[in-house]
């Protein structure tokens, strides 16, 4: 092999791929996963802070 010649480079190593992310539902991590909240759970979800009501009812 001639270093000289660009042609003829030495193929760099590359990093191992990281492991595709499955397609569909991905398995509950548990260090990841939202861990269930203290007490009684809300009966539905509460909205983001900032999103006004579904209700359609202003607060003032």
């Amino acid at each position: 092999m001639n270093m000289s010649d660009p042609s003829e480079q030495p193929t760099p190593i590359e990093p191992p791929a990281p492991e595709p992310m499955p397609i569909g539902d991905p398995p509950l991590d548990p260090t990841t996963a939202d861990p269930p909240p203290i007490g009684d759970p809300p009966s539905q979800p509460q909205p983001p802070i900032g999103d006004p009501p579904k209700s359609g009812e202003h607060k003032t």
